[in-house]
């Protein structure tokens, strides 16, 4: 009987270790996805699921989990440029004043500025389910506000919600003094470019509803050219990067006017 005890529990560790797995390796997951990639009951899911919340490996959040922060995941360490990525972030969030409302996009940069938010009451929307849990684990001095939509997997970082209910979400704000955004590519004669349709719908629709708009991107995205156009440069009103930026780029967005941050 012991045998069969213990045997029984090798089992559930095995299949928490390979729920955690799965989590951190996509970095977020629903209970039905959870449900078929084991072939287990939603009961046997959500039992596991809270095993591991009470451990501090994972976090509930609307719609599913994600991997708890374990002070800078094997993810995040193996995104480039995360030293540059960090600076920008800071950079960026000290541009929010108290009270504003600032919508903010998905991705690694953007999270970084998250994380940097000043210390004052302001109101966030925002499409990524990792910003959203970021900010609402940490801070109860900012308002977060997370759109509907559907998860956009399959990108490593950014958990973007994208889809109808994130454009009707974005809608029926009206207007935002700020809104933040990242990109894949930045080109002069192209604009402002991403990999996903979907995703690239969202960001467009964030720069409409802004008073101001600013594009957070480290010196790497600049002449990269995806197939999803999202704005022309004309759009940003504050540009924010690294010094890895070169003096022609420099130029080239001081001729467009568009106030450039190199930090």
């Amino acid at each position: 009987m012991n045998m069969e005890i213990r045997h029984t529990q090798r089992r559930v560790t095995d299949r928490h270790d390979a729920i955690l797995d799965l989590i951190r390796k996509s970095g977020f997951a629903t209970v039905a996805s959870l449900v078929e990639a084991f072939g287990v009951s939603e009961h046997t899911i959500r039992r596991d699921l809270d095993a591991l919340a009470e451990q501090g490996l994972v976090a509930r959040v609307h719609g599913g989990v994600v991997a708890a922060d374990q002070g800078g995941s094997a993810l995040e360490q193996s995104i480039p440029f995360q030293e540059e990525k960090r600076r920008i972030g800071m950079a960026a969030a000290a541009l929010i004043a108290p009270g504003e409302v600032v919508c903010i996009d998905a991705g690694s940069t953007t999270l970084e500025v998250a994380r940097h938010f000043p210390p004052s009451g302001i109101g966030v929307l925002t499409n990524a389910v990792n910003i959203a849990y970021e900010i609402a684990r940490k801070r109860n001095d900012v308002d977060i506000t997370l759109t509907g939509g559907s998860v956009i997997s399959g990108h490593g970082e950014a958990f973007g919600l994208s889809g109808p209910a994130t454009l009707q979400s974005l809608e029926q704000v009206g207007r935002v003094s700020k809104t933040i955004i990242g990109a894949l590519g930045v080109d002069f004669e192209y604009g402002i470019t991403d990999r996903w349709h979907y995703l690239a719908q969202v960001k467009r629709k964030m720069i409409e509803i802004a008073d101001t708009v600013i594009l957070v991107v480290d010196a790497s995205k600049f002449g990269k050219r995806y197939l999803e156009a999202v704005a022309d440069l004309s759009l940003i009103d504050i540009l924010v990067t690294d010094q890895r930026i070169t003096e022609e780029d420099l130029e080239r967005l001081k001729s467009l006017d568009i106030e450039t941050i190199v930090c």
